[in-house]
C-alpha cells in the first residue's frame, strides 16, 4: 500500500511539471504543555515535517489547517490557530506554493494515531531534541518562532 502512495507521489510530480499549478497550503507548529512540537513522518517523504497540507477549494486557510491538524494527528484546535507572519512562497516539485503556518497552543487529541495511508508516524519532539531526519523547511518555521515580529515570505 506504501508503495502505491509512493508512486503516485512521483507520478504527481511528474503532472506537476507539465502543469506548473500555483498552490495553497498550510502548516502547524503544535506546540504541547511541555514545550515539545508535533511533526509527523510521510509514507511517501523522507524525514519529519510540520502537519498540513493544501487548502481545499470551497475552504479557507483556518479550515484547512484545523481539518489537516484532525486528518493527520488527531488534534483538534481548542482556539483558532495564529497565523505567524508572512505568506511563504517556494517552489517544490514544479508547483509555485504559497504556504500560511499557524501556530496552536491549545488543543486536544480526540484520536489515537493510527499509521495510515499518509502518515507513518507522529511525535513530539522538544525543540533541542528533534530527530535527525527533521527536514531543513521545518527547521527553519521553528527559527521563525523566535522573532515573530519579522515576516517571512520564502519558504
Amino acid at each position: 500500500m506504501f508503495g502505491l502512495m509512493r508512486i503516485a507521489w512521483h507520478l504527481r510530480r511528474i503532472l506537476s511539471w507539465f502543469s506548473r499549478p500555483v498552490t495553497l497550503g498550510v502548516k502547524g507548529i503544535v506546540i504541547d504543555k511541555e514545550e515539545r512540537v508535533l511533526l509527523v513522518k510521510h509514507t511517501y517523504l523522507p524525514g519529519w515535517h510540520l502537519p498540513g497540507g493544501g487548502v481545499a477549494r470551497g475552504e479557507d486557510i483556518l479550515q484547512a489547517i484545523k481539518r489537516e491538524l484532525l486528518e493527520e494527528a488527531g488534534i483538534v484546535c481548542l482556539e483558532d490557530p495564529k497565523p505567524l507572519p508572512g505568506l511563504l512562497y517556494g517552489i517544490t516539485d514544479f508547483k509555485h506554493d504559497h504556504v500560511m503556518v499557524f501556530l496552536v497552543r491549545k488543543f486536544e487529541r480526540k484520536l489515537e494515531f493510527q499509521k495510515g495511508i499518509e502518515i507513518s508516524d507522529v511525535g513530539f519532539f522538544k525543540r533541542s531534541e528533534l530527530p535527525i531526519d527533521t527536514s531543513p523547511a521545518t527547521h527553519r518555521r521553528l527559527e521563525h518562532l523566535n522573532d515573530l515580529d519579522q515576516v517571512k515570505f520564502r519558504w
